[in-house]
């Protein structure tokens, strides 16, 4: 079993931070967007790019905590950091997503019109 374990852990973490760094390029590259060049779009990038980079930080906080659980002397009970990994695991997974539904209540109580497709709020 430990001949397994041990390339298995490898290959998680490996595999874990080269997709979180794929999007963390990602929300690089939506952030650019967002304000680099003329766009018709520039809130919907950048709310793209808020989501890639929720994506790059579980993916890249998960890769080490999975690495670490796999070791053999390994006890959840000991350990503080998966209270950390936890609170920003869970920031990460709402924080889109509630910023979204804010700006979309925000604009509706203004008496304005939501545009999906531009992300962004037309008052009328």
């Amino acid at each position: 079993m430990k001949k397994i374990k041990n390339p298995l852990r490898w290959f998680l973490l490996i595999t874990f931070v080269i997709f979180g760094l794929l999007y963390l390029n990602g929300a690089a590259s939506s952030w650019w967007l967002s304000w680099g060049p003329p766009t018709d779009y520039p809130e919907a990038w950048e709310q793209q790019a808020i989501k890639r980079l929720s994506i790059s930080l579980i993916l890249l906080f998960t890769g080490p905590m999975i690495f670490v659980a796999l070791k053999d002397e390994f006890s959840y009970k000991k350990s503080r950091y998966i209270y950390i990994w936890v609170v920003i695991i869970l920031a990460s997974v709402s924080y889109p997503k509630s910023r979204e539904w804010l700006l979309i209540d925000t604009c509706l109580d203004s008496g304005g019109k939501w545009e999906h497709k531009y992300f962004k709020c037309t008052l009328e």
